[in-house]
């Protein structure tokens, strides 16, 4: 497989595909391809002051999670803030923001519609009704199976993008190095950001595996797990997790 071809494919795509609307305010409103769990495409807001690109969700990610049935505890409030600040983003009150100088506008863009994404997975989706923490759960499970790793690692891909991971294992005799991201509600917005970071990273780092952990509690799309694959990435359903094979990508 040709990575550095998929990663220029993956580049031009997103190009194309966001969409940019001036407003009143001197903002201008950006419209992703990217899908949130309600199936609404994620949108924030940009405009330029002072030779910096000031960005804002308008207090849309978090207001979200609470109309999802999410309570915004203390707890809950400081694992956002701990994803925010992964991808520089600040949070004030209950809105994102992000400050780039003018020569950063496409990684500070990226970084924006990562945080936006990161943050908006960390919960199952609502019409579940279950306001679970997947999260935690992987946590909980690598405790238990006393499996440890690196937490919150960042690698700069071959774009020159840097992506945030959940987990890191460092190579051993038997393993490669070993990048994890979990995703707790995996639709195709959330297959497709971490498709590409993995294979934008391994592009940078030959001799790296990725993986992914998956909510499965409904059912996947085969193509998003197809997709997975074609990249060389080792997709890991959560009810299958206790599998030999499985137990063997993630251990220490």
């Amino acid at each position: 497989m040709d990575i550095e071809k998929r990663i220029d494919e993956y580049l031009k795509w997103l190009k194309q595909e966001i969409r940019f609307y001036p407003l009143s305010n001197g903002y201008y409103e950006l419209v992703t391809p990217f899908l949130d769990s309600a199936n609404d495409y994620i949108q924030f807001y940009v405009k330029e002051e002072n030779g910096y690109f000031l960005f804002t969700d308008d207090s849309w990610t978090l207001n979200n999670l609470e109309m999802s049935g999410i309570k915004l505890s203390e707890k809950r409030m400081a694992q956002i803030e701990q994803i925010a600040t992964q991808f520089g983003v600040k949070i004030n009150k209950l809105e994102l923001t992000y400050k780039a100088n003018l020569r950063n506008f496409p990684l500070g863009k990226m970084q924006f519609t990562q945080a936006m994404l990161r943050i908006g997975d960390m919960y199952l989706t609502s019409q579940s009704k279950v306001q679970t923490y997947f999260h935690e759960d992987v946590d909980d499970f690598f405790r238990e199976k006393e499996i440890f790793a690196s937490k919150n690692v960042s690698f700069t891909g071959k774009s020159s993008y840097p992506h945030t991971f959940d987990y890191m294992w460092s190579r051993t005799k038997t393993h490669p190095e070993r990048v994890c991201n979990v995703i707790s509600t995996p639709n195709k917005a959330n297959f497709t950001s971490s498709i590409f970071s993995c294979s934008d990273t391994i592009g940078a780092r030959r001799d790296s595996q990725c993986i992914l952990i998956v909510n499965d509690e409904k059912k996947i799309n085969e193509e998003e797990l197809v997709a997975a694959q074609n990249y060389g990435i080792h997709v890991i359903k959560w009810s299958e997790r206790e599998s030999q094979n499985n137990l063997s990508m993630i251990a220490s």
